[in-house]
């Protein structure tokens, strides 16, 4: 892979500037996967910041790129078959073909599939001949709960644009399923709920979603934002500190917000 990245950057345009290798790793911890999707996210908010979302200009696109994955065991073990499709986008026209095939290290775990898939996906893409203008993968982008998902991690780990198309809906609110199937309809995807109120008379029928690893969390900070959030459910500060206190007394090793939150309610 190595070699190949070097052949990459030494054949294609200076608009290389480097490689995240770090984001090509699949030997990482679910906490240190976390850690990187965090770093890379702000990186990205920041040149969002100087350039707009839009960092793209249409005209410019010449080359798309699709790629894949597949999977098969070879004795018990996990296998998998990354394909890339070059296409001239100007043209209409297939251009180039390439595979890298290799072990699957990394386990599923839904919000860090790049971590899984983007080193066979990166190997497959070296290969070509061409450096493509923009990435098309399967899998979300910004539509994730840390705004990183597997088409950003590509697209950041070789610094190339990228757009994700993803066959299911992974995360946030949208009104997709009414929307009329027709040739360029959008909606938007929206982080927090927008069609309706939310009451605060009682925590009957509401649901708080932890969707990160907690243990990161468990600091004074998260103890303060978690007490504010639990306001809108008739929780007060002091209420949540007894039963915060008599969890951790319960639990000297973690910090269970799932056990918490049975005990509030």
């Amino acid at each position: 892979y190595k070699r190949q990245i070097l052949n990459f950057i030494s054949l294609h345009s200076p608009a290389v500037n480097m490689i995240i290798n770090e984001l090509l790793r699949d030997d990482y911890s679910l906490k240190e996967a976390m850690r990187l999707q965090m770093k890379y996210v702000e990186i990205l908010i920041e040149k969002e910041k100087s350039e707009g979302d839009e960092q793209v200009n249409s005209s410019n696109i010449k080359l798309v790129v699709g790629v894949d994955i597949s999977y098969h065991k070879i004795k018990n073990e996990e296998n998998g078959v990354a394909c890339a499709v070059l296409w001239d986008y100007e043209n209409n026209s297939l251009k180039e073909i390439k595979y890298a095939i290799g072990k699957i290290r990394f386990p599923y775990v839904a919000g860090f599939l790049g971590f899984r898939e983007c080193k066979l996906l990166a190997a497959a893409v070296i290969k070509l001949s061409k450096r493509p203008d923009l990435i098309i993968c399967d899998g979300h982008g910004k539509a994730h709960p840390r705004r990183f998902g597997e088409a950003t991690h590509l697209g950041m780990a070789l610094n190339i644009s990228s757009i994700g198309v993803a066959k299911n809906f992974f995360w946030g609110y949208s009104n997709w399923k009414k929307m009329e199937r027709k040739k360029g309809n959008k909606v938007p995807i929206y982080a927090n709920e927008p069609f309706s109120g939310i009451k605060k008379d009682s925590m009957k029928n509401k649901i708080i979603v932890f969707d990160f690893d907690y243990t990161l969390f468990d600091t004074g900070k998260f103890k303060t934002d978690l007490a504010n959030s639990l306001k809108n459910f008739g929780i007060s500060q002091n209420q949540f500190l007894e039963t915060y206190k008599k969890l951790r007394d319960n639990h000297q090793k973690e910090y269970k917000p799932l056990e918490h939150i049975k005990i509030l309610s």
